[in-house]
């Protein structure tokens, strides 16, 4: 049976018609070319311009505080070691000041800090420099993928255009400074080599690195798997797509090939730190997280939900499974059922998906969804570029401190910016249904039977166009007659005083961040710049105390946080530092001179107190003539090593200054009977028995023993408090002054009955003493 289409109309077909109609097939062919060739001029072009308009911002602007970070990272990297790093900056619940990259990613910084001690051109504009390099090259490689996707004719030369536009792009890689187009342009580098046909990937190769290829059997999902090694290596991100590539390869032995590619990448790119800290860079960069509820459903849920509701807490921890879970389910259903979609449009999905869902995020986010949108044609495109350049333009005029911007720190927001964050989700998700409908034409599914998705079709344009005006209509609005624009993260009359209290702020910050990092000069470096602006800054000072205790120069501590505490009496936090640094300096026999930093340390003594401490501001108290508290270190002393001569032999000297020589007696016996052979302790002795037994030494008043009742009341030894004021009493019997110090004495050691006796006597012998008064009332209260 003849399988020929037969017709009863005759055709009649001349040469000459065969020829003029070959013409106009050639003319046609030539005029597609040149329309072509004519796009990817402007498409080159428009890509150069902006990458010099990148380059501008980044020559003339301070970038975002990602910048810092990056400083600081390398800092610590080169003179502590790359495994500081993760030890100085973990991941902690509710703190975002952490490394959360790769062990490569530090290297990295080093070869970029090496360019910059070469050209003398600052690192953020280097790390930018490369951002849009990176921009350039995710057009050039998302270029090539859609010829492979699409064919020439029809790939979105318009789309492209407008991604080389991209307003976030050149607000990321031009301003911010953040490193995720790096991370990106390697992902699309790997998309392309896995949609390279082999052999064609083999006619690109040197014939020596060809012949190891067919030795070993290895094809174009080697290169692709190590180039995607070192997208990770960068950041751990575009991990989040490896079910879209294990699924869309077609067996197993192209997986293998693949994922050992990428350990092996990842792993040399990481090494030696992967062997040496494996656990510490699994926690950091595993344990990530980003800002939870500032966008979409997060944000929506602390907006309707109590902040202490389970569910907030439940999304906050585990909604990245579910986020992953929704990938894998697309990702499936992308494979398994009917034709396979392209694994460039699968990863375009799964980012979507991440973004529609996402518990946590932050602006430059927003920046990974930029080349994916493009096979999608321009309405998506335009809608995505416009509604996330919106947003982002917004949140950095409002970090940077008003236009122009220079330098921007990260605040919250909770203004106008919060429509513009749900418009832009809004698209992210709209885009993400349009993926499905994408996903659905090219499994040959006739999705415009419904009459919805038909009309959806036949209107897009004037849909997408109306849409995005009345966005712009709306951004025109708030940021210029509602004055929006002149919204503020800082506070401040004038756009220079605004940037002084925003460097302010940072150096603050990152002097905080230096401390961590332990770069303890570079910590009080940043704050002394703050104080050259501020002088009044209690916070600068504060800072410069603990970064000196930090280098134990205990005394330069003290004098910050002393000046810190005289800026602001009511700074606890700073009071705190002030007095641990002093009994820091204590430690070291260096004491305060100030009484009540004399009687802290006696009373509530430093953990790390030593009987040496104890003896060595013994000699201290002796030689500024506070005998009292002298004696008191010496039983400190004594209570830690009780069989200690130098002790016993400080004690004497002090009693004997008190001219109490019994008691100095007492001690100069004990400290020769620990050490015979102590011939200061000897000499000592000797001189208190010579006093004692002169009949025209001075003699012990009552107020000597007062004050030293006192004292040991202060450091709460209440027993030698009570056995002083007595022989007190022994010398004047009736003086009101013992016995009040007799009462209180006598609460502290717990003897109630002995208190209230001791403070009716003080009010009998003066009853005019309020002192004593409070003091009785104080211990009739204990007893019932």
């Amino acid at each position: 049976m003849s399988s020929e289409i037969k017709t009863n109309t005759p055709v009649i077909t001349s040469k000459q018609n065969i020829n003029k109609n070959t013409e106009n097939s050639n003319d046609l062919t030539v005029n597609l070319k040149s329309n072509s060739n004519s796009k990817l001029k402007v498409l080159i072009i428009t890509a150069l311009i902006v990458f010099l308009f990148k380059l501008y911002i980044a020559a003339t602007t301070a970038g975002q505080n990602d910048i810092t970070n990056w400083q600081l990272f390398l800092d610590v990297a080169q003179k502590l070691g790359i495994a500081d790093l993760y030890h100085n900056f973990p991941v902690i619940e509710n703190d975002y000041n952490y490394y959360n990259f790769p062990p490569f990613f530090a290297q990295a910084l080093k070869v970029v800090e090496r360019l910059k001690s070469i050209t003398n051109i600052s690192l953020g504009f280097w790390i930018r420099f490369f951002l849009s390099l990176a921009d350039v090259g995710s057009l050039f490689i998302t270029y090539k993928i859609l010829l492979q996707i699409k064919g020439k004719e029809q790939v979105p030369i318009g789309a492209l255009i407008l991604m080389a536009c991209a307003p976030i792009s050149i607000m990321l890689s031009g301003f911010h400074g953040n490193i995720d187009p790096f991370f990106t342009f390697f992902l699309l580098l790997s998309v392309y080599f896995i949609g390279i046909d082999k052999n064609t990937f083999y006619s690109y190769l040197p014939k020596s690195i060809y012949n190891y290829f067919i030795k070993f059997g290895l094809t174009n999902l080697c290169l692709a798997g190590m180039v995607y090694g070192l997208s990770i290596s960068i950041k751990i991100v575009p991990v989040m797509v490896a079910p879209c590539i294990f699924f869309y390869l077609s067996n197993n032995r192209k997986r293998l090939e693949f994922f050992l590619a990428v350990a092996f990448a990842w792993i040399v790119l990481a090494s030696p730190y992967i062997f040496l800290i494996p656990m510490e860079i699994a926690h950091n960069t595993l344990g990530y997280k980003s800002s939870f509820g500032q966008w979409g459903i997060s944000r929506i849920l602390i907006s309707i939900l109590s902040p202490n509701h389970w569910f907030i807490s439940f999304y906050g921890n585990q909604g990245k499974f579910f986020v992953l879970g929704s990938i894998i389910v697309a990702t499936l259903i992308m494979n398994l059922w009917k034709e396979k979609v392209p694994i460039f449009v699968q990863i375009g999905v799964a980012l979507f998906i991440f973004l529609s869902l996402s518990p946590g995020f932050i602006v430059h986010y927003l920046s990974w969804l930029v080349p994916w949108v493009v096979i999608l044609g321009t309405e998506a495109a335009l809608a995505y570029y416009l509604t996330s350049g919106l947003l982002a333009f917004m949140i950095y005029n409002f970090w940077s401190s008003g236009f122009p911007w220079n330098y921007a720190l990260g605040f919250p927001y909770n203004n106008f910016i919060l429509t513009y964050e749900f418009i832009c989700w809004f698209i992210v998700i709209s885009i993400c249904l349009i993926y499905f409908l994408y996903i659905a034409k090219w499994k040959k599914i006739d999705i415009e039977q419904y009459n919805f998705v038909f009309w959806i079709n036949q209107n897009s344009k004037i849909i997408t166009l109306s849409i995005l005006s009345l966005i712009s209509l709306m951004a025109y609005r708030d940021l210029f007659i509602k004055k929006g624009f002149y919204i503020y993260g800082i506070e401040g009359n004038t756009p220079e005083i605004r940037e002084k209290n925003l460097f302010e702020m940072s150096n603050m910050l990152y002097s905080r961040y230096y401390i961590q990092g332990k770069l303890y000069p570079e910590a009080i470096n940043l704050a002394q710049k703050v104080l050259e602006t501020n002088p009044k800054s209690a916070d600068a000072y504060n800072n410069i105390c603990v970064a000196y205790a930090s280098m134990k120069e205990w005394e330069k501590a003290v004098e910050a946080g002393k000046k810190a505490v005289e800026i602001n009496p009511n700074y606890q936090l700073a009071q705190n530092n002030l007095n641990w640094v002093k009994s820091q300096l204590a430690a070291t026999g260096k004491i305060s001179s100030e009484p009540a930093d004399i009687v802290s340390y006696l009373k509530t003594p430093p953990a790390n107190f030593t009987a040496g401490n104890f003896i060595n501001m013994s000699l201290e108290l002796i030689q500024k003539a506070d005998n009292c508290n002298a004696v008191i270190a010496c039983e400190k002393a004594i209570e830690l090593e009780p069989n200690n001569s130098i002790a016993y032999n400080n004690m004497c000297i002090a009693y004997n200054n008190l001219l109490m020589f019994d008691e100095a007696e007492s001690a100069g016996k004990k400290a020769l009977e620990l050490n015979p052979q102590f011939e200061l302790a000897k000499n000592n002795y000797n001189f208190t028995l010579s006093r004692k037994n002169d009949p025209n030494a001075p003699k012990l008043t009552v107020d000597t023993l007062i004050n030293l009742s006192l004292a040991f009341y202060n450091a709460k030894m209440f027993d030698k408090s009570i056995l002083f004021a007595k022989k007190a009493l022994e010398i004047q019997p009736n003086n009101p002054i013992v016995y009040n110090n007799l009462c209180v004495s006598y609460i502290g050691a717990n003897k109630i009955d002995e208190a209230i006796s001791a403070g009716e006597m003080a009010i009998k012998l003066d009853p005019n003493s309020s002192l004593a008064k409070a003091n009785l009332d104080w211990a009739k209260s204990l007893k019932k």
